[in-house]
């Protein structure tokens, strides 16, 4: 934690930090993902599959970069991670199984 990128005005004019080379944030920061489950399925032209796709909402999760799944490579557009979902609101008491509601570590600056 404590990472940051550079922005591409502050860095050197090599190929690999140039305007077009594409940037990835580096493991241990937190990003915000959005999933598209209509288009990840798409391809398998199953009717009942993208009718259950279509009835989740597409929006944004806010997620914490664990990992690579593998190396970033300034050619590539792509590059694959391992993340964690993170919950934006408190968790459900169930004292049934020792879960209360302030088992929760909020992300600073934002307090619950």
């Amino acid at each position: 934690m404590g990472k940051s990128l550079v922005p591409a005005a502050q860095a050197s004019a090599t190929p690999e930090s140039s305007p077009k080379a594409p940037r990835f944030p580096p493991v241990g920061m937190y990003g915000v993902m959005q999933i598209n489950l209509s288009a990840m399925v798409q391809h398998l032209h199953d009717e009942d599959v993208l009718a259950r796709a279509s009835c989740v909402e597409m929006k944004k999760y806010l997620v914490y970069i664990r990992q690579f799944g593998e190396l970033p490579f300034h050619s590539s557009p792509w590059c694959r991670y391992s993340v964690s979902f993170i919950g934006t609101t408190l968790r459900s008491e169930d004292p049934a199984i020792g879960i209360t509601s302030d088992m929760v570590v909020p992300i600073f600056p934002c307090s619950l």
